[in-house]
């Protein structure tokens, strides 16, 4: 795990380098990918899919907002909830990052053939889901802790 986390942070680092060239951080551009693949979510969910805590969402949806890249809205049938969704100028900056985050993975994956490509992905999802149910299991109680 310890080269899984090695991996993010590198890669976190580089796409961070990409997206300031077009005056983004990472953190805006996960939600606004996120809302690209689907409009009109509530900060609860983008907290949930995106793995961030709800504060610190709270806080890159503020700044993303005050930059127009996305738009709140207060949901009309409970005024405690609010959801998010990109403006015409996220559209356009995710239209215009995205070619060079891609050639990112590009680079990532040049020494790869495609069905290495397929099983890493493969195998990526595997350990995502063993993850998560372990965490689950863990969050109630029901996995065991080691001596």
């Amino acid at each position: 795990m310890f080269h899984l986390n090695l991996l993010e942070r590198q890669h976190r680092l580089n796409a961070k380098r990409v997206l300031r060239r077009h005056g983004i951080d990472h953190r805006m551009w996960r939600i606004m990918v996120m809302l690209r693949e689907e409009d009109h979510q509530s900060v609860h969910d983008l907290a949930a899919f995106g793995g961030f805590d709800r504060s610190t969402l709270s806080k890159i949806v503020d700044a993303t907002e005050e930059s127009g890249l996305v738009a709140r809205q207060v949901d009309a049938m409970d005024r405690r909830r609010s959801t998010v969704s990109l403006t015409d100028k996220g559209r356009a900056m995710i239209d215009r990052a995205a070619p060079d985050i891609l050639k990112l993975f590009d680079a990532y994956f040049e020494d790869f053939s495609p069905a290495e490509v397929e099983q890493l992905m493969e195998m990526i999802v595997k350990l995502k889901t063993a993850v998560q149910t372990h965490g689950l299991e863990l969050e109630r109680g029901l996995l065991r802790e080691t001596a």
